[in-house]
């Protein structure tokens, strides 16, 4: 998109941006922020979204909404399935690399290629304007594999700005729109990055060793004193059922089975360390002088409650494993 020029207000918002982005302001904040000040500036502003692709476990993006009634950003995660089920602006400009959408609103007559468009019409928007701000890379092929051939799903932010004003937004609201996609991008873009880093590190290191990642504890043999309780549990018969069910129910009973382990580890203060195979690794750390015995106790009574509600989630002729095993051992000390 051309660069527009920016004028005092508005260079002041943009001054803004970059400093959430330099502190590594959340999404939600900075997104209400900035809709505050459209506000006070007089911009007749009702609905606004940023979104983009994320590296996570479970979902596949990320989206925030504001609107004027809450005054919020409400977060939704999205999959795959969700966001190719319904042709929106959002997807068709990462998969087009087009950069700008508007379609006035306000006019019934005009058809509109997209079926949020006509619902945004039918709550009494009149202007919607959508932006794309490309980041110059695409995801990786093998992550998106049901796109058509020749189309790559590009990473960027995207967003919208939507109005329910007569006649709409005035072109000299557009033009600060524009001016201020660019800086929103980047501060949306630090702020996910670093979100992003938190839940991988945390998925995979654990949620203490993560965040000393995060803080700079990443030298050879630098680590802390914990005192924890260890906790190990693997499925019984899961070799059984690996050899009598397809790959693909084995997976989804293992899934539920570390949910269920997940789930109750957690309730119970503990921490999810690693997971070997059929097998989880955990610790329940405490103050070093007070008394840890009873937190494997809460975590084993808790235990009693995992295999029903795990394969109760698989497929019903898939032979039910045995309770897990586990092993609590005494209160030791971990280097982390």
């Amino acid at each position: 998109m051309a660069e527009p020029r920016i004028s005092g207000k508005t260079a002041a918002i943009v001054s803004w941006l970059h400093r959430q982005a330099l502190k590594g302001a959340n999404v939600d904040a900075t997104l209400e922020g900035l809709c505050a000040q459209f506000l006070a500036g007089g911009l007749d502003l009702d609905r606004a979204v940023v979104s983009y692709l994320i590296f996570h476990p479970q979902f596949d993006g990320m989206t925030f909404t504001w609107t004027r009634d809450t005054a919020r950003a409400e977060r939704q995660a999205a999959t795959q399935p969700d966001i190719r089920r319904a042709p929106s602006p959002f997807f068709h400009m990462q998969c087009t690399g087009t950069e700008e959408l508007r379609y006035r609103l306000d006019n019934g007559e005009d058809p509109l290629p997209f079926p949020l468009l006509g619902h945004l019409r039918s709550l009494g928007f009149t202007d919607y304007l959508a932006f794309f701000q490309p980041f110059g890379s695409s995801a990786d092929p093998r992550l998106w594999p049901d796109m058509p051939v020749g189309v790559a799903m590009r990473e960027g932010i995207t967003g919208s700005f939507g109005t329910t004003r007569r006649n709409g937004f005035s072109k000299r609201e557009l033009a600060a729109l524009r001016v201020l996609v660019p800086p929103l991008a980047v501060a949306v873009k630090a702020a996910a990055t670093l979100e992003m880093a938190e839940i991988l590190l945390g998925t995979y290191l654990g949620a203490a060793s993560g965040r000393s990642v995060l803080r700079g504890h990443v030298q050879r043999g630098q680590g802390q004193v914990v005192h924890a309780v260890v906790w190990y549990s693997d499925m019984r018969g899961s070799s059984a059922l690996a050899a009598s069910a397809s790959l693909e129910t084995y997976l989804a009973t293992l899934n539920a089975y570390y949910d269920c382990v997940v789930d109750a580890v957690d309730a119970q203060g503990g921490e999810v360390l690693k997971f070997t195979g059929d097998g989880v690794s955990a610790m329940f750390p405490f103050e070093a002088g007070t008394q840890a015995g009873r937190m494997p106790v809460g975590s084993r009574s808790r235990r009693r409650g995992i295999p029903s509600t795990a394969w109760e989630r698989s497929m019903p002729s898939v032979p039910r494993p045995g309770r897990p095993r586990s092993a609590a051992a005494s209160p030791s000390t971990l280097g982390t």
